[in-house]
């Protein structure tokens, strides 16, 4: 298609003319195909971080098969866990983790529902726990189980407002003394280890020894990385 010529009474004007043709240039190309919006960058990886997510498939992941379970599929490089009735999750078959001094990251959002989007289960020492985002309708954070309390109920909890189709950095960090949890680099809690016992609830057992479960909506996780920690708490 040749370029439109301006009008007579806009060639003494070249400046007018030129915005002219801009105008129509741009009007002859409306009926191409936008662009598809660019998902937002996440957070610069450290260096020594472990990617336990590659974007493509579930290696080194399995179905958790609760019963009653939805589809788990991998989609545009994220982790989708459907709806299920009530829980969907993966649990980690790779390689053995280590037990204290590492940090977890996984960012998440809960794309339809109302309740837990992310039960992060981990180990602790010997034993293991779970970091609750959204749960009880929405809105608790916290840790189950201390000394048999569930996260809505021990002093890790928090309320908290998450939207829907809005990602968020989860981060948990396991040293010798402390369980600390951090939601977009703000830390949440920082729970001591000494003197209390950790478990996880029965409902999501079969997410250990490491596992991310949702209860009766859909979620996307990315982003699944593992750093060891120094004796100070800092990455090596």
């Amino acid at each position: 298609m040749s370029t439109p010529r301006p009008p007579t009474a806009l060639r003494s004007c070249p400046q007018a003319a030129s915005l002219l043709l801009v105008l129509l240039g741009g009007l002859s190309g409306c009926d191409r195909k936008l662009a598809r919006p660019t998902v937002p960058a996440t957070t610069a990886r450290p260096p020594d971080a472990v990617q336990l997510f590659n974007g493509r498939d579930l290696t080194g992941w399995k179905a958790c098969q609760f019963g009653g379970d939805g589809d788990v599929a991998v989609i545009d490089g994220e982790l989708e866990l459907a709806i299920g009735r009530p829980l969907t999750g993966v649990v980690w078959q790779g390689e053995k983790l280590p037990v204290t001094g590492y940090r977890l990251t996984l960012e998440a959002q809960r794309v339809a529902g109302i309740d837990f989007f992310c039960c992060f289960t981990f180990p602790v020492g010997e034993a293991h726990c779970s970091l609750v985002v959204g749960g009880w309708a929405g809105t608790v954070v916290g840790l189950s189980c201390i000394n048999g309390a569930d996260a809505s109920d021990n002093p890790t909890t928090r309320n908290m407002a998450f939207n829907n189709g809005q990602w968020y950095r989860i981060e948990v960090e396991v040293t010798d003394h402390d369980i600390i949890a951090s939601i977009d680099s703000a830390e949440v809690f920082r729970q001591p280890r000494t003197g209390h016992e950790f478990t996880v609830r029965t409902d999501v057992r079969r997410n250990l020894p490491m596992g991310v479960s949702t209860f009766e909506c859909t979620a996307r996780i990315r982003d699944l990385q593992l750093v060891r920690l120094s004796a100070d708490g800092e990455s090596p």
